[in-house]
């Protein structure tokens, strides 16, 4: 992460999962805007890469976990909405 940021987050495949920047730039290595839609495609047009392992789902595992779109959604809004103080 740059110089001068917090790290807000970290995980067993990254310890750098996200940060925080002068108040200012939010950075997250993960993606709470993924869609059931946008998992379809990335199963659709890359299953090739999807060989499963420690930290590479397969198919099935993502398709499985479609129904936390929606709370990861708001989730999203939420931490957005209170970083910008408007929550």
């Amino acid at each position: 992460i740059p110089e001068g940021a917090g790290p807000i987050g970290s995980s067993k495949a990254c310890s750098n999962q996200g940060f925080l920047f002068n108040d200012q730039v939010l950075a997250l290595q993960f993606h709470l805007e993924v869609t059931p839609g946008i998992v379809e495609g990335l199963i659709r047009n890359g299953s090739h890469e999807l060989i499963g392992g420690e930290f590479v789902q397969t198919a099935s595992e993502l398709e499985s976990g479609l129904e936390y779109c929606n709370r990861n959604k708001n989730l999203l809004f939420t931490l957005l909405d209170e970083w910008l103080g408007e929550a």
